[in-house]
């Protein structure tokens, strides 16, 4: 009994562990670009690289500074060490005393001079370098922000689907400044970093190529330390870059979630879920810290180390009179400021890495080809109202192995009321989503007044389909706006406005508000009531004045008497359209021309409400048991319960 009980519960854990994998691992998109280089942002910024040349010219100017600055110090010491020389005759010092001082003078001029130039070229490059760089800076992440959102914006709903929401704005925030910091303010830095690099290692074979020699000598051990640090690093921000978009991602499902969270006490639970997110990263942080930790001190302790040597060596070659005092400095200061050069690029290369990763998901959008094409095509004069479905097969991106419609095969002509009931996951909302393009069938034809819908223009589509949902959405703006947002660009007069806001029963409750039509909504609409913001969905519905209506359980949601003043608003705006209708509750469609009702992704029946109603046995006839009343008298008419019972429970 033991070993059966260790036995289901390891299985039952092993199971668990699946689920929660499971949530966490992303759907892969077919779709994905591949990006094998992460040069291909570089067209998408073109017009900012010269901005960012001007910058680095500057920041190259920044790097030349300190090895000037040792050029005129180690000539001002040999200066000091000739006037300070002084000869064994005191005649000849007399003689001369007169002459060196006056030379003397001139040199210690002619050096000040030249650092006066040095400072004006330092503060010219630093003004380059921080304005350009800046500039290219701001105007990059504008540019990478419009690209990335348009793109976005063009994609296919079923893009959405397989991506997480956390993710796709993490790129827009944090990877962006990632990005942005890399391509201008850390591109100069690294260019002023490895210029000072450059010129003080040459600089320092010119003044004393042998003890310069003594330094390069290392460089193999150097070059070996940097790339470990740098690839190992860049692996750990890969990692760690992962951890943090589903961290995001839960983040963002938890703020948008948070009535519901509060109402459930889930509020511990999400910490919980969040802190063990971030603590995955803990480990990689630690490795990635010390890998770039060893990585930089050795070589820094390297570099440092044969300064020592070579100052040492350089010491016994002044001795040998093969180099002056000031020659020796100059090398010395050489070395150093191209060591500090080199530890400070170091530094910058992580920051890189960390951008080419975040490049990598930025591009995987922005060069991203949609499978739906978000414009183009036919343009017809308007909308006949005439819908054909034949034959026509779809599964979700998401769920390719399960088959949602199959076979679905109906017409609809212009003007008709059509009801679409069944139970949850019968395919009806699918309808309505192929209607909209926001998905396109497997198989099968889909025409709109004889054209087929694949080759309208969807932009064209949508704003000649009017739908209102079982959730509307309404944005954080003035009720007008909201109103007016599917016929933006079109002038709409304030009398239009009312009237649609009448027609939809709501002009008396925002005529109540204190700012009336200005008054701004929370986000999503938060500060009204369900059955407000389905009046004002419908209003907007309204003013688009469809010629095609898609009415998705609008009313689902609603209790008794929010349910009949929304239904009043959407008989007004049926009237005379092409009207598709989900509903679950009966009383709602009763007078629908075609009442279809779906099961498992096919069409089971169809017929007006009596017709079906005869149907004993039947699915239609079943679903209406839970909602209706039926006289032992065949002869006499149902007669509507107020049971408002949801039909997707309704078992077959």
């Amino acid at each position: 009994n033991n070993i059966t009980q260790h036995t289901m519960a390891f299985k039952r854990n092993k199971k668990e562990k699946e689920v929660k994998a499971g949530e966490e691992t992303m759907i892969s998109d077919p779709n994905e670009p591949k990006i094998r280089s992460t040069l291909q942002m570089l067209p998408l910024l073109f017009t900012e690289i010269p901005t960012v040349i001007l910058g680095c010219i500057g920041s190259s100017g920044m790097g030349a500074v300190p090895i000037l600055l040792y050029l005129v110090m180690g000539k001002l010491i040999d200066t000091f060490s000739a006037a300070a020389t002084p000869s064994t005759s005191p005649i000849v010092n007399a003689a001369t005393g007169i002459l060196q001082s006056a030379m003397f003078v001139v040199q210690i001029n002619s050096l000040a001079l030249k650092m006066t130039y040095i400072a004006i070229g330092a503060g010219v490059s630093g003004f380059l370098s921080t304005f350009f760089l800046n500039v290219a800076h701001d105007r990059m992440g504008t540019r990478i922000k419009s690209k990335y959102f348009r793109s976005l914006l063009d994609q296919e709903i079923g893009y959405f689907d397989m991506k997480r929401t956390g993710e796709l704005l993490s790129n827009m925030t944090e990877s962006l400044e990632v990005i942005q910091d890399a391509m201008s303010i850390k591109v100069g830095k690294l260019v002023e970093c490895l210029v000072q690099f450059a010129l003080g290692i040459i600089m320092a074979l010119i003044a004393g190529w042998k003890m310069t020699l003594v330094m390069l000598a290392t460089s193999p051990l150097l070059v070996g330390l940097i790339g470990f640090a740098g690839i190992a690093t860049q692996g750990f921000t890969k990692k760690i870059s992962d951890h943090n978009a589903v961290a995001a991602n839960i983040s963002n499902e938890v703020i948008s979630s948070m009535r519901t969270i509060r109402s459930m006490d889930g509020e511990d639970k999400e910490k919980e879920r969040f802190d063990a997110k971030l603590a995955g990263s803990n480990v990689l942080f630690a490795f990635k810290a010390a890998t770039l930790g060893f990585g930089v001190g050795a070589a820094v302790f390297v570099v440092f180390g044969v300064i020592g040597l070579a100052f040492w060596y350089g010491g016994r070659i002044v001795i040998n009179g093969e180099m002056t005092v000031g020659e020796m400095f100059q090398v010395f200061g050489y070395v150093m400021m191209g060591v500090l050069g080199l530890s400070n690029a170091l530094q910058v290369l992580p920051d890189f890495a960390k951008a080419n990763h975040s490049m990598i998901s930025v591009l995987k959008v922005i060069r991203r080809i949609p499978l739906l094409r978000p414009s183009g095509g036919i343009t017809p004069n308007q909308i006949e109202g005439k819908l054909e479905f034949k034959a026509v097969n779809f599964s979700y991106p998401t769920r390719p192995n399960v088959q949602v419609l199959k076979d679905f095969t109906l017409d609809i002509l212009p003007g008709q009321s059509v009801a679409l009931v069944g139970a949850s996951g019968s395919g009806k909302s699918t309808i309505v989503g192929l209607i909209e393009r926001f998905y396109s069938q497997n198989s099968g034809t889909i025409l709109l007044d004889g054209v087929d819908i694949t080759e309208i223009d969807p932009r064209w589509l949508h704003r000649n389909i009017g739908i209102v949902t079982q959730e509307p959405t309404l944005f954080a703006t003035t009720i007008k706006n909201n109103i007016l947002y599917a016929v933006s660009g079109k002038s709409v007069t304030d009398e239009e406005i009312i009237r649609a806001s009448q027609a939809a029963n709501a002009h008396d409750f925002i005529a109540a508000l204190p700012d009336g039509y200005n008054t701004v909504l929370g986000e999503r609409g938060v500060s009204l009531s369900g059955g407000q913001k389905q009046r004002i969905a419908i209003a907007r519905a309204m003013i688009q004045n469809p010629s095609l209506l898609l009415l998705d359980e609008a009313t689902s949601a609603l209790d008794t008497q929010s349910e009949a003043l929304v239904q009043d608003a959407l008989n007004n705006l049926m009237k005379g359209r092409t009207s598709i209708v989900i509903a679950h509750r009966l009383s709602t469609i009763v007078d629908s021309d075609v009442i279809c009702v779906m099961h498992k992704g096919e069409m089971k029946e169809k017929g007006t409400h009596s017709e079906l109603l005869q149907i004993k046995d039947g699915y239609y006839f079943k679903l209406a048991q839970k909602q209706m009343k039926f006289s032992e008298t065949p002869a006499k008419q149902p007669e509507l319960s107020t049971s408002s019972e949801d039909l997707s429970d309704t078992e077959e």
